[in-house]
């Protein structure tokens, strides 16, 4: 086991220890003689990859000591190898993935069975600083990745995971990739520490009428799913720039998507929301911009911005895009809400931190949008014949 005691720079301001990023693989079933020599070359990568990133076979603890910048955070030994789980049961899902591939899995299909961390909200431990599952499915099998939160941020487990990829493969990782991760991603403490954005916290209005509780379905928070082809897009964007702004050839088509999306959902619900009403519209960064920049994919669910409206459903789609660019400035980008607004529901608990960015979810719009990654891309192959169908955000 190796020594560690490395003190945490905490990539998020939660106080929750058990909080995770996920990213779910699903490959189309293999023979069932693939699945040990798939589960044999994981560990082996997994056992090269901690030679290099010791740390991410530790634990992350708290010791209780609150200091003007919040609790104190450390990685301590946990155990000599990742924690792996194998599922073959086949029991999680009464889908079958094969049969529907060209649906593009449904992201319900990917349930918490699949998902090796289940102890969310809570403080009782063990919080692996990484940890992964494999599940057999019927027509499908589905690896999902979890990193620690005040570990990683969603395009650090992505370096990582890439990483883990080209260990699997024998392939030696280069000093760049290394670099990068131990600057970008990880967050330790060390004199090598890049300077990040000001996080911005987003809370949630209490519902008085309902318990207390973390649910997000009990907090009325609601899921749609929009799906546009390419000459959808394109008109789009050219609504969005439409805009009489000089500096409209700025608006680009995540932008003019967020726009086109929140205006329409505003003027479905035109009659139950009085006039003059402000409406908060919470934006994450899509990964089709995050894709141009250092190769870093499934940048998605990283940044998030906020801007108010009132009546957006009068105010035209080019406005609604300026207004969400010049949002987007990296002193307003917020690096801590990833899959916080629409997956947790929680509320902040830390008095160090505050927010005017309060999500109402009977009010507000909060839009997660992302590009199909290249699946088939050797980056993400982590053994021949493996080739990933899709990747989920659980």
């Amino acid at each position: 086991m190796f020594d560690l005691d490395i003190e945490l720079d905490p990539m998020t301001n939660r106080v929750y220890l058990g909080e995770y990023y996920n990213l779910s693989f699903v490959f189309l079933t293999n023979p069932s003689s693939a699945f040990a020599n798939f589960v044999s070359g994981i560990h082996q990568g997994l056992e090269r990859l901690s030679k290099q990133f010791p740390w991410i076979t530790g634990q992350v603890k708290s010791d209780r000591y609150i200091t003007q910048q919040g609790i104190k955070y450390k990685i301590v030994p946990f155990q000599t190898a990742l924690r792996f789980q194998v599922d073959t049961h086949q029991q999680s899902s009464p889908f079958d993935f094969k049969s529907s591939k060209d649906k593009g899995f449904p992201m319900i299909w990917i349930n918490g069975h699949h998902v090796p961390i289940h102890m969310f909200s809570s403080d009782s431990g063990p919080f692996p600083v990484m940890e992964l599952k494999f599940t057999i499915e019927k027509g499908a099998s589905i690896l999902t990745i979890s990193g620690h939160s005040k570990v990683f941020d969603t395009t650090g487990l992505c370096m990582m995971i890439r990483m883990l990829a080209k260990a699997c493969r024998q392939e030696r990782l280069t000093s760049l990739e290394i670099s990068a991760m131990e600057n970008h991603a990880a967050f330790l403490r060390n004199n090598n520490k890049m300077q990040r954005h000001k996080r911005v916290p987003v809370t949630f209005v209490p519902d008085l009428l309902l318990p207390q509780t973390t649910s997000f379905q009990e907090r009325n928070i609601k899921w749609a799913l929009f799906s546009f082809d390419r000459d959808v897009l394109q008109y789009i964007k050219d609504k969005g720039m439409s805009s009489d702004s000089p500096a409209q050839y700025l608006v680009d088509t995540d932008k003019a998507l967020t726009a086109f999306v929140l205006r329409n959902i505003c003027c479905a619900r035109n009659d139950r929301v009085e006039q003059g009403t402000t409406v908060k519209c919470f934006r994450t960064v899509d990964a089709r911009k995050a894709q141009a920049v250092n190769g870093e994919y499934l940048g998605a669910l990283q940044h998030m911005t906020c801007t108010s409206f009132i009546n957006p459903s009068a105010i035209p789609i080019g406005r609604i895009a300026m207004d969400i660019h010049n949002a987007s400035s990296p002193g307003l980008l917020s690096q801590d809400v990833a899959q916080y607004v629409w997956s947790k529901g929680r509320e902040y608990d830390n008095p160090y931190f505050n927010s005017d960015a309060i999500f109402n979810p009977s009010l507000d719009v909060a839009i997660v949008s992302w590009a199909r990654v290249e699946c088939g891309s050797p980056e993400y192959m982590f053994q021949p014949n493996w080739l990933v169908w899709c990747i989920r955000v659980p």
